[in-house]
């Protein structure tokens, strides 16, 4: 944001965050909320009610979130989420790899967005029938098919499973994780009384215990200041005891 010469606030994460959110939109009357609705490094969930009480209670400023680490997690309706703008990479829970992404717009923003170019002529080459120039702006040139395709094949097979499947299975074993790490005192009271809540986690974990994780196998990142894991349909419960034996 910086060298594209915007204007920002930034806000921290702790337990007040929502409180910090709306006094900094009081104060500094922003046009634009970005936030990520599941926070890369500390695992923090944005709250599905109050994005919707910031929709209708701030209904000029545009929220953009990050997916990234949301989307493929659970069932999502973008239309009742409040959200003008959700956008992301398909390469984290929607299992699509590298090179791809998505976006989604509310008809509010897709109104607003690249109004100079509404009144300029559109190709009229027979392959570009049919796009406009929002379409033509977000998606220039070639894409790449088989980055596209693997995102879609993530997908379908997600699709296959079911999304209210695995959010379940996800929202249980993360459940069971967030109990056994705090009670070792590696995750804050807040963090794990939140309502809602994502399968990422960030614990404060010294080198060799960070080593210990690499020997057994276990894939741990380094992320600010601590080592943060996380679950998808895939895991079990024996991966979640095999990591807090490691950690005992």
């Amino acid at each position: 944001m910086t060298s594209r010469g915007f204007e920002f606030q930034e806000i921290a994460i702790d337990a007040n965050l929502e409180e910090h959110i709306l006094r900094a939109i009081e104060q500094f009357k922003p046009t634009i909320f970005a936030f990520s609705m599941v926070q890369y490094i500390s695992g923090l969930k944005m709250q599905s009610d109050f994005i919707k009480k910031l929709s209708a209670n701030y209904p000029d400023l545009i929220l953009i979130a990050d997916g990234t680490q949301f989307l493929g997690t659970g069932t999502f309706n973008f239309e009742q989420s409040g959200l003008d703008v959700l956008v992301g990479s398909g390469y984290k829970w929607l299992l699509g790899g590298y090179g791809n992404g998505y976006i989604f717009l509310s008809d509010a923003v897709r109104n607003i967005i690249y109004q100079h170019k509404k009144n300029l002529s559109l190709p009229n080459v027979p392959f570009l029938n049919g796009r406009d120039y929002l379409s033509l702006t977000l998606e220039p040139g070639h894409l790449d098919s088989l980055n596209v395709g693997t995102l879609n094949q993530g997908l379908s097979y997600l699709n296959t499973i079911g999304l209210d499947v695995i959010e379940q299975k996800t929202m249980d074993l993360s459940t069971k994780a967030r109990i056994a790490l705090h009670e070792k005192g590696l995750l804050p009271d807040w963090m794990v009384e939140r309502k809602e809540q994502s399968s990422i986690m960030s614990m404060p974990l010294k080198q060799d215990v960070v080593d210990r994780l690499n020997n057994e196998k276990i894939l741990a990142s380094p992320r600010g200041a601590g080592t943060r894991i996380s679950f998808h349909f895939y895991n079990t419960v024996n991966d979640l005891n095999h990591l807090l034996e490691v950690l005992d």
